[in-house]
Order: C-alpha cells, then structure tokens, then sequence
C-alpha cells in the first residue's frame, strides 16, 4: 500500500511539474500565468523554473521513497503523509487543468 502511495505521489509531482512548466512558460491572450505559491515563486525566481521544478521532484521523490520504505516511522504516520504528499499535487494539477480550460488552451 505505501508503495502504491509513493508511486502515485511520484507520478502525481511529475503531472503537478509538467503542468507549471507549460504554463508558467507563455502567455495567453495576454494574460501571465504565475505560480501561486509564495515560496516556490520565490524560489523560481531565485533558481529559475527549470531548476527549482526538479530540486522539488527530486525532493517529493526521496521523501516519497523514504516513506514507503523506512520502518523507523509507525505504518499509520507513514500513510497519512503519503497521503497529503499525494492530495497537495493532485490539487495543484486540478487547478492547472481548470486554468487550461478556462482559457481554452491545450493541455499537451
């Protein structure tokens, strides 16, 4: 089950990384996509897009990893972070895609 969890936080981020990038790289119709995220903006800003994106999914991928296989956390603690690891970029990605088709742009 953490396993399973891990993976999906894993494919999760990628699909969150993927969406910002595309996103955060045009304008449309003369608008200006930014990050909402305070931290990451601040960040992308000071590492560039590119770079603060994979320090974030080599990060999320380590933690997820680590969580999936460590026994120095109890089983129940372990889930339900996987469990929020995976409901943060499930969200960001949702948001992404309503953007998307607010503004009628394609997603690929």
């Amino acid at each position: 089950m953490l396993k399973v969890l891990s993976f999906l936080v894993i494919i999760l981020n990628v699909l969150d990384n993927y969406t910002t990038f595309r996103f955060l790289n045009a304008t449309y119709g003369g608008y200006v996509v930014v990050e909402g995220n305070p931290v990451v903006r601040t960040l992308m800003g000071t590492l560039g897009v590119k770079a603060s994106l994979g320090l974030e999914m080599a990060g999320m991928s380590l933690v997820a990893v680590f969580l999936a296989g460590t026994e120095s956390l109890a089983w129940q603690s372990r889930l339900w972070t996987l469990i929020i690891l995976a409901l943060l970029p499930l969200w960001a990605v949702l948001n992404n895609v309503q953007i998307a088709l607010s503004f009628h742009l394609p997603l690929f």
